[in-house]
């Protein structure tokens, strides 16, 4: 059994893909992470395209398929919030609550002085110094949800709202789940093996899921926006440390609206695009959006809904009041709850294992 080819612990942790880098990182070298010899120069995939003014750089390893995402921002408080996000982020893939986000990989040393870095490096900084975030990727095999006609939606559509349920019940929103902030990974898997999700319903039904590990994987990132909302049953491994900061410096670097803890806003941002697409992913997304209308098929929120919003948030749907940016409660009946989805006649496909099929890994949320 190959574990390089699914989706499992042991392949995804830090320990084994940092093993032979520096453990001190002074960023000084061509490649920024050292030792050099052990790097392919660095590539600019994104260059302050992002609210949080950052560069983002890949790095690929010379003797493996492994490479690297290398994220520096000059913003350093909301940066070192981002840090602590990211580490109940890991926490769900280590303790098997969902596989379905992208893991940060912990650099000791995170300040980066544009003055001493190499030169290659330097042309490309604006900043005097900045913090450098380091997290997993899948090389070629990995693609924003933006560029990419999904083959198999109903899947991929299951571990997007499966892990939003899961970010639901430890109180975390990753506040700007736009599709350009969700890769698709393409894995190998093993033939006739299953991950299994055993969920629990709010109101305690507990319903199984099975999905292949080979194909499409979801993985959420950028977490900089992102809130955790103190849940007092929540374990402390789910929980932000120092979070009384945390709303200051939403509303200070994004926006008033970022420091309310909302539980449809990532999934309105998740769904409302697929409305724009073809094939079955719209059929799906209209499916799910329609679960608790009965009368004709719906594709937006009625005149009531909208017209209390600001129409300037609106369009990128965030739909909060048009005065005090507080976000608007969307009834039920206009827009069905993650834990309704995820209970519905939507996904009884993948609740069937293959008389074939074995069981990989489990993961689990409960109520």
């Amino acid at each position: 059994m190959k574990l390089k080819n699914v989706n499992n612990i042991k392949y995804r942790n830090e320990k084994v893909v940092l093993k032979y880098i520096d453990k001190v990182q002074t960023f000084k070298s061509p490649t920024l992470l050292s030792p050099q010899s052990l790097f392919h120069k660095p590539v600019v995939i994104a260059k302050y395209s992002t609210a949080s003014h950052s560069i983002v750089y890949k790095l690929s390893m010379r003797k493996s398929n492994r490479s690297l995402v290398l994220k520096i921002s000059p913003n350093l408080h909301s940066s070192f919030h981002e840090n602590e996000i990211y580490k109940i982020i890991n926490n769900l893939v280590k303790y098997k609550v969902t596989p379905f986000v992208l893991k940060s990989y912990n650099l000791k040393n995170q300040i980066i002085y544009r003055n001493n870095v190499h030169k290659s490096i330097q042309s490309d900084l604006k900043f005097k110094q900045g913090v450098v975030m380091c997290t997993e990727t899948y090389g070629k095999n990995m693609k924003l949800l933006s560029k990419v006609q999904l083959k198999n939606p109903l899947i991929c559509m299951f571990q997007t709202l499966y892990t939003l349920e899961c970010f639901n019940r430890i109180g975390l929103s990753q506040s700007d789940l736009h599709h350009s902030n969700i890769f698709v990974v393409q894995l190998k898997g093993l033939k006739n093996y299953y991950n299994k999700f055993v969920y629990t319903s709010r109101s305690g039904v507990k319903r199984e899921f099975f999905l292949p590990t080979s194909g499409e994987q979801i993985r959420i990132f950028d977490f900089d926006r992102a809130l955790a909302n103190q849940k007092s049953n929540v374990k402390s491994r789910f929980k932000i440390k120092n979070s009384s900061n945390q709303t200051l410096i939403l509303s200070t670097y994004f926006g008033k609206f970022y420091q309310y803890f909302d539980e449809k806003r990532d999934l309105q941002r998740f769904l409302f695009p697929f409305f724009y697409k073809s094939g079955e992913a719209i059929n799906i997304a209209l499916k799910l959006f329609n679960l608790n209308n009965t009368k004709s098929w719906r594709y937006k929120y009625p005149s009531s809904i909208t017209k209390q919003c600001s129409t300037k948030y609106m369009q990128y749907d965030y739909f909060v009041n048009k005065t005090d940016h507080i976000p608007l409660k969307i009834p039920d009946k206009y827009l069905p709850s993650v834990d309704q989805m995820l209970m519905s006649y939507v996904f009884d496909d993948l609740t069937i294992l293959p008389i074939d099929g074995k069981i990989y890994t489990t993961y689990k949320i409960m109520s």
